[in-house]
């Protein structure tokens, strides 16, 4: 037994001084590494690294702040200037419409919704977020508005017509036009603006229902 409890305290005294010699090596291996470093990652790793396993909570670390950084970002939000503007037909206000910019030179579109008073802000719509304001340059301008509620008709000329000027449009139910519906198209209802780097914006817009 004594034999025994003797070989037992030799192994254990060279498994300790086997990983003690390990420890060391590995920290003149870390030293060498940070000394080989630039100056601007050197400070924190030498004055912290003393246990083998935050080397390799180094790589993880590093990748965090690109991440951090892209994610803070505001994505190809387009540079805006501010537009406001008021929407008459016959002279009248008009509550509830939709207004619409569609840039000549930009694939971008601009967006805003009358009040009581037919006043709008427009905001350029990117993806699932908004930039206040327009583009700078020429737009096409479409103003919609129509309510539910309209006569149902069974005349195939009638639907097509509907359907031509409106391709949302998939059944026989007519919608009532609030604004005609040749201002619903920025490319066809002959309403131009320009939105100018200096400004101001503020555009009226006047509509005739005849």
């Amino acid at each position: 037994m004594p034999i025994v409890a003797e070989t037992l305290a030799i192994a254990s005294l060279r498994l300790l001084t086997d990983m003690a010699n390990w420890r060391e090596i590995r920290h003149r291996q870390i030293d060498r590494l940070t000394r080989a470093a630039r100056p601007a990652l050197r400070l924190p790793f030498h004055s912290t690294i003393h246990d083998p396993m935050k080397v390799l909570l180094l790589p993880v670390w590093l990748l965090v702040i690109p991440v951090a950084f892209v994610g803070c970002g505001g994505g190809d939000l387009p540079t805006t200037v501010p537009v406001t503007g008021t929407v008459t037909l016959d002279g009248n206000p008009v509550d509830g419409a939709t207004v619409n910019f569609m840039s000549d030179t930009e694939n971008r579109l601009a967006s805003g919704k009358t009040d009581a008073s037919g006043k709008f802000t427009l905001q350029t719509i990117v993806g699932s977020q908004t930039a206040p304001g327009a583009v700078v340059g020429g737009h096409g301008v479409a103003v919609l508005k129509s309510e539910s509620g309209g006569q149902m008709t069974e005349d195939p000329k009638a639907i097509m017509e509907q359907m031509t000027t409106n391709p949302a449009i998939t059944s026989d139910y007519t919608p009532k036009y609030i604004i005609p519906a040749k201002y619903n198209n920025p490319t066809m209802s002959g309403i131009r603006v320009e939105v100018t780097q200096d400004g101001p914006n503020d555009i009226t817009i006047e509509l005739t229902s005849r």
